[in-house]
């Protein structure tokens, strides 16, 4: 089960990825549960994407039918 703040840390990561703390032992359970991917870019760009059973997961939550996770929350971190 995922903890309050993990789950927050979740909604960052779609919501403003910038903002995301990647340091945080949040993080680091989101990755850990494969909710989230953390990913090398070009140049020393990381990208933070949500995987397919993290978008499934914010779809649970969300009852919208979330994005699929061909277009799940990718962004660009320098």
């Amino acid at each position: 089960m995922l903890s309050p703040h993990e789950l927050a840390q979740l909604f960052v990561i779609v919501d403003e990825p910038e903002a995301a703390d990647i340091a945080s032992p949040e993080f680091e359970a989101l990755v850990e549960h494969d909710l989230v991917q953390c990913v090398a870019g070009p140049g020393e760009r990381t990208e933070l994407r949500v995987t397919p059973y993290g978008a499934e997961v914010l779809a649970r939550l969300t009852r919208t039918g979330w994005r699929s996770a061909a277009t799940a929350a990718t962004a660009t971190r320098r």
